[in-house]
């Protein structure tokens, strides 16, 4: 069984917020893995990679059937907390959109969005009180020892590991991004990491500063983004982006 984790890229009941009429029972990008096996996806929208991760890790640790592990990663600053998953970056989000003097249709509508969502948050924690320089040391380190961890427990029990980042790691509204890449380069794993060639990887060290890519970014740069996404409100990919991120991972793993 080839086991899938992520966030709402990769979440196999995807409904999105902006077209509650909208029907998503298209195949997802996982189903378009080339494998007589079969594939499970564990996605769930909104997600840390912290909860990516140890998702994983528990189904590796409980499933004898789990022959192969594909984890897509999501933004890295977001982190959990009592089993709510926090999202600092919504402040930030909200705070760009608010200066731009003519706003598009969809950032207009993210910022009523947004403001429920920092609601929600604030009910287990002040978003306000949050520190790009407090937070995001934390959540970059626990990735990637959550990362390392998950490689090493699937050599030990001879899984195949794939790991990948699906959306844009850190966003460059506010200092998030710059604290974030200090922290990544004079960490010890990511060092090993990036040192060692390792198949585990496909598009890292996931940064473009630093080399790497993510998917959304190369979905942005094609001439047909558009039919590639839900609508120009929602940038999730439809049945077409799906296929197409497939396609990418099949090409990536040496399936075509």
């Amino acid at each position: 069984m080839i086991l899938i984790s992520g966030c709402s890229w990769s979440n196999p009941n995807f409904k999105t917020d902006y077209h509650p009429e909208m029907k998503h029972d298209y195949p997802k990008w996982y189903d378009y893995i080339q494998t007589d096996e079969e594939v499970v996806s564990i996605g769930v929208s909104g997600q840390s990679n912290h909860s990516i991760i140890d998702r994983a890790l528990q189904q590796v640790l409980v499933n004898p059937d789990i022959t192969q592990v594909v984890v897509a990663l999501t933004e890295w600053a977001r982190f959990n907390f009592m089993k709510q998953e926090i999202h600092p970056n919504l402040l930030a989000l909200k705070d760009w959109i608010a200066t731009k003097k003519r706003k598009t249709k969809r950032e207009e509508l993210m910022v009523e969005h947004i403001e429920s969502w920092i609601q929600h948050h604030n009910k287990f924690i002040k978003l306000d009180d949050l520190k790009p320089r407090h937070y995001i040391p934390y959540t970059v380190e626990q990735i990637l020892l959550k990362i390392k961890t998950l490689q090493e427990i699937c050599k030990a029990k001879g899984i195949k590991l794939q790991v990948f980042q699906m959306i844009w790691p850190l966003h460059d509204q506010g200092d998030a991004a710059e604290i974030g890449l200090d922290v990544i380069i004079k960490n010890e794993l990511f060092q090993q990491m990036y040192t060692e060639s390792n198949d585990n990887f496909l598009n890292f060290p996931f940064f473009r500063s630093l080399g790497g890519n993510c998917v959304e970014s190369l979905l942005k740069s094609r001439d047909d983004y558009n039919e590639l996404v839900i609508s120009e409100v929602d940038h999730h990919p439809n049945g077409n982006g799906h296929m197409w991120i497939g396609e990418w991972f099949n090409e990536q793993v040496g399936l075509h």
